[in-house]
């Protein structure tokens, strides 16, 4: 994701070809360019660790969809072979609900889905609810798994984002002289500094199209009249 920061001193970058400066301005311009190269780098450097993370997150997502899934088949199961009733799925064997059980956090529901098939198997179910008692271990082993496989580049994310805004200060200060040189060198081009400063937002966001007027309504007209009758004669 593009950084407010980010998206500004692109935009500047982009314009500094465009306006003539004085020797101290141009002198602010090329270490602002400087300064806002590295950050940019530090950005990206950032933004590909994101997508890691967000791919090993995403991963995580997907197993506790499985195990989910598992704990519902587990849930019907139990109530098909007479070991609990339709109001309360996993009867005694917890004291969660099939929607409270899954929407706990990743490891915490991987550990309440060990606690409820080992209490499933002290019961000596018949085959069907140990085969789902096996899928459900083994979808909350995946889920472990991935989270465990999520540290890394949850931590590398966090590492290249404390980088990224170490740059932030010296961006700042050299942005800020950037700014009181331009609009010193600039003072006599009007409009100059404005268009070099502007806010990319206010360029790229469209205006929004005129609603068409309505058509004017036809003038009514005239009712004709009805014509007089003659009185009648005595």
């Amino acid at each position: 994701m593009t950084t407010p920061e980010k998206a500004f001193g692109d935009a500047i970058v982009g314009r500094l070809g465009e306006v003539k400066l004085d020797a101290r301005a141009k002198a602010a311009a090329r270490e602002f360019s400087s300064v806002h190269a590295k950050y940019a780098a530090a950005h990206e450097a950032a933004a590909t660790k994101e997508r890691a993370r967000r791919a090993a997150l995403d991963a995580v997502g997907a197993a506790d969809e499985a195990l989910d899934l598992a704990v519902g088949r587990l849930a019907d199961n139990l109530i098909g072979v007479g070991l609990t009733k339709r109001t309360k799925p996993f009867g005694a064997f917890t004291s969660h609900s099939v929607t409270s059980l899954c929407g706990l956090g990743y490891a915490k529901e991987v550990a309440e889905c060990g606690k409820l098939t080992r209490n499933v198997r002290k019961a000596k179910p018949p085959a069907d609810v140990l085969a789902a008692c096996v899928a459900v271990e083994r979808a909350a082993a995946a889920v472990e798994a991935k989270l465990t496989a999520y540290d890394a580049p949850q931590k590398a994310w966090q590492k290249s984002i404390a980088a990224r805004d170490a740059h932030l200060v010296p961006w700042q200060k050299s942005l800020t002289r950037l700014r009181v040189l331009a609009k010193a060198s600039l003072l006599d081009d009007e409009g100059a500094y404005d268009a070099l400063t502007a806010s990319p937002e206010s360029i790229t966001v469209a205006k929004r199209p005129r609603k068409p007027k309505p058509a004017a309504a036809p003038a009514p007209q005239p009712t004709a009249q009805p014509t007089a009758q003659p009185s009648a004669q005595p």
